[in-house]
């Protein structure tokens, strides 16, 4: 699957599908990300090492009709710079729902330019 569909249809950036599987009429996509493109969540320095991985498994909207998953392999990261050593986009001290909050926040900023919480309508 090219990086262009991944990014189009899952908003996934450096990613590549290398292998898809179907197992009980799943359709897994197994993706992997360049080592490279590894900062650390604290300081966003690129001058990290790998640590591992862990699978994470997400599901996501069907095609054709069957149910499809996303199998994403994290990294635990330690950062040469600050020192920290957590999984990769691990954020201390906010919840899944804040840290999506400031995505779309950033996301938005980026696009139009400041002040974005005028503009994001976010109903919790």
């Amino acid at each position: 699957m090219s990086s262009t569909l991944l990014y189009r249809a899952f908003g996934f950036r450096q990613y590549q599908c290398p292998r898809m599987t179907t197992e009980d009429g799943i359709i897994t996509l197994h993706l992997e990300q360049d080592p490279k493109h590894d900062r650390c969540s604290h300081c966003q320095s690129p001058d990290v090492i790998r640590h591992g991985t862990q699978d994470r498994i997400v599901r996501t909207v069907p095609i054709g009709g069957k149910p499809v998953e996303l199998r994403l392999p994290v990294p635990r990261l330690g950062c040469r710079k600050c020192g920290l050593v957590r999984q990769a986009g691990e954020r201390k001290g906010t919840s899944n729902i804040s840290a999506s909050i400031e995505d779309a926040e950033y996301a938005a900023q980026n696009r139009e330019g400041n002040e974005p919480s005028k503009r994001l309508a976010i109903v919790v």
